[in-house]
């Protein structure tokens, strides 16, 4: 039976500012990636995502990102490995302590933002993230794309790997995502399509009209999307329908 988890960036809410639909999302959900408060979140909001995640049984994973609170991690900065080793290791730190005291247990690791897109391209910059995810817990799953520089180091260093695509993105060929700096709403539909010939057919759709052949263990959907939890609800039910096995990741990877 194919199998695939359904998963969103959570927990991205900062003080008086709520960001993304993470109740309702997780509704739908298997896993979640949560903000580690650097590029967003907080000490109250993090603890409040891990208890509410771990009440829904999600597979819970750390979302590193820049501190950059203004630009919400998704502006680039000149970062050397050692800086990207640091920023990560005391992301995953700052997370977990919250996980521990839930009794649940971290999982996975999936990059934010201008940190996860400088990854995928820069193999250095990649080590070192990579060498703190492994340094903190050798055990912890890296989700990313295959055939980009972080998934391909993280596979290297012996980290257990997950194909995660962003299905409401949109791709350039060779498996590249187009980033918004606003999430603009999708259309549930045109979002279903696309996921259920990737799942069943290991195509992935690329505005150069070129599919990119993939296997893919995780369907993302930004949490923060105006229509997520609508676009969730579609893709649960369709895939389910279609004979697809929604199921947390770490259980088949």
């Amino acid at each position: 039976m194919l199998r695939v988890d359904l998963n969103s960036d959570v927990g991205e809410s900062f003080g008086n500012y709520k960001y993304g639909n993470d109740e309702e999302n997780m509704e739908y959900l298997t896993s979640a990636n949560l903000a580690c408060g650097v590029h967003a979140g907080d000490p109250m909001v993090m603890r409040q995502t891990v208890a509410l995640a771990s009440k829904k049984g999600l597979a819970i994973g750390a979302h590193p990102g820049l501190p950059d609170l203004q630009g919400f991690g998704r502006r680039k900065m000149d970062l050397s490995p050692e800086e990207a080793r640091d920023f990560v290791l005391y992301q995953l730190g700052a997370l977990d302590a919250f996980i521990k005291i839930q009794g649940a247990k971290m999982t996975h690791v999936t990059l934010h933002g201008a940190l996860s897109g400088m990854g995928k391209h820069d193999a250095q910059l990649a080590s070192g993230i990579v060498e703190g995810i492994k340094a903190y817990n050798p055990e912890l799953i890296f989700t990313g794309v295959p055939g980009l520089q972080s998934y391909e180091v993280a596979k290297a260093a012996g980290l257990r790997v997950a194909a995660c695509i962003p299905i409401d993105l949109n791709f350039r060929k060779g498996g590249v995502s187009i980033i918004e700096r606003k999430k603009a709403a999708r259309d549930p539909k045109e979002v279903v399509r696309k996921a259920l010939k990737l799942v069943k057919e290991g195509k992935l759709e690329t505005v150069d009209g070129v599919d990119t052949e993939l296997k893919v263990d995780i369907l993302l959907v930004h949490g923060d999307g105006p229509n997520s939890a609508e676009i969730l609800s579609n893709l649960r039910t369709s895939l389910t329908e279609a004979g697809v096995e929604v199921a947390p990741f770490p259980s088949f990877v």
